[in-house]
């Protein structure tokens, strides 16, 4: 019952965010002071004032370096697609009403300059791949320091067959994504929310909420796309709420990742990632390797202050990963009925039969474990990879008897 009342409420919460945009405002409409986000003039698009532009792409064609496009909601929605070559700031009236639609044209918005401001807009309905082409909501090329916040974003009514994705860093670093609204009322499939490609690093991704995606915040094989922090973010029900392929160095911390189909966090073959203060809770749907946590290859990484509860059927899933440190966390009720008969739990191991497997371990220290019976050492289920050796464990050194206080 608990499962179906999140599962609801997310689906009301985002379709009163449909309404919202779809009914901005209503009664009379005072006059705006736009913010001002720098130093130089600032252009305006709709609105009643003279000199207003009507389309936004001839606002920022004609702004300067350093200067603001602030865009009124009174001619909203703009069929645009918009393209930012010199650093400027970009701003909306309102996100719920200053609706820019690409109209299945192209990018939303796609940026090509270091140092520019995207805020306060509803941006939506890009148009979908052809050939090696990838277009998506926000795409961010080869610039540094972008900053995109507190918008509402969505691939919204495409249909396609390739994948698409909301938020694209290619070659970006130091950009900041937060506050954002990146959802689709309906799963999309072969999609995903934010998307790291091609030495896209040092980014901080915080504060927004992703939802009904294949891979709510992906990181492309092995694309070099290291330093990365995501923090405070909401993701949930999508298939993938985490996955990370062989970059380095990055952060997870103080997320809620939750009603995920398949994996909350995924690492693969990454090194020295820190997993910290997330809450990881009802991802998976009982089938093999689904879990809270999944770490498969991965190396000298840290999972620490997490709450892991009811993901099924397994919380954490160390598949073929070494030199890990598990500690502090809590493991709550994460049982369920795998399809073979492997004894699923709060945590299971599989380790490939190398002498490495018996000396270079992971370490697992001071968890709380709600199976845990209160003598000794906690027992950590798990296997070698030899037919018919199954039955192997590894130890939680320290178990606790009381869970941690973790927000």
């Amino acid at each position: 019952m608990k499962n179906v009342f999140f599962k609801n409420g997310t689906v009301i919460f985002i379709v009163l965010l449909i309404i919202l945009c779809a009914n901005p405002s209503s009664g009379f409409k005072q006059d705006v002071k736009p913010l001002v986000f720098s130093d130089g003039n600032t252009l305006y698009v709709g609105g009643m004032g003279p000199g207003n532009y009507s389309r936004i792409q001839s606002a920022i064609d004609d702004a300067d370096p350093g200067d603001t496009v602030f865009v009124f909601d009174d001619s909203s929605p703009y069929y645009e697609c918009l393209f930012l070559n010199k650093t400027i700031s970009l701003v909306g009236e309102d996100r719920y009403s200053t609706v820019v639609d690409a109209d299945e044209m192209g990018s939303v918005v796609e940026i090509y300059a270091d140092g520019c401001l995207v805020s306060g807009f509803t941006l939506k309905n890009c148009r979908k791949p052809f050939e090696h082409y990838y277009f998506g909501v926000v795409k961010i090329v080869d610039s540094d320091s972008v900053t995109v916040r507190d918008n509402i974003l969505s691939i919204d009514e495409l249909e396609y067959n390739g994948w698409v994705s909301v938020v694209e860093l290619y070659d970006s670093c130091y950009c900041n994504i937060s506050g954002n609204v990146i959802f689709e009322l309906d799963r999309l499939q072969r999609s995903s929310g934010v998307y790291f490609s091609t030495r896209s690093c040092y980014n901080t991704i915080s504060g927004n909420i992703i939802s009904n995606y294949v891979e709510g915040i992906y990181f492309d094989w092995y694309s070099g796309c290291d330093g990365n922090i995501i923090i405070g973010n909401y993701i949930s029900n999508s298939t993938f709420g985490i996955d990370l392929h062989g970059c380095n160095d990055n952060k997870i911390m103080n997320n809620t990742i939750e009603y995920n189909r398949a994996i909350g966090i995924n690492l693969d073959d990454a090194q020295h990632t820190i997993i910290s203060g997330n809450i990881i809770r009802f991802n998976g749907m009982g089938y093999d390797f689904e879990c809270g946590i999944m770490l498969d290859s991965d190396r000298h990484s840290t999972v620490s202050g997490n709450v892991i509860s009811n993901n099924n059927p397994t919380g954490i899933y160390v598949l073929y990963a070494f030199d890990n440190a598990i500690s502090g966390n809590n493991f709550i009720d994460n049982h369920g009925t795998g399809s073979h008969e492997k004894e699923w739990g709060n945590a299971y191991f599989c380790l490939p039969f190398k002498l490495k497997s018996l000396i270079g371990a992971n370490s697992w220290d001071g968890n709380f474990w709600s199976d845990y019976k209160g003598f000794g050492k906690k027992i950590i289920l798990g296997d070698i990879e030899i037919i018919g050796f199954f039955g192997w464990f590894q130890f939680d050194r320290h178990p606790t008897k009381e869970p941690y206080n973790i927000p």
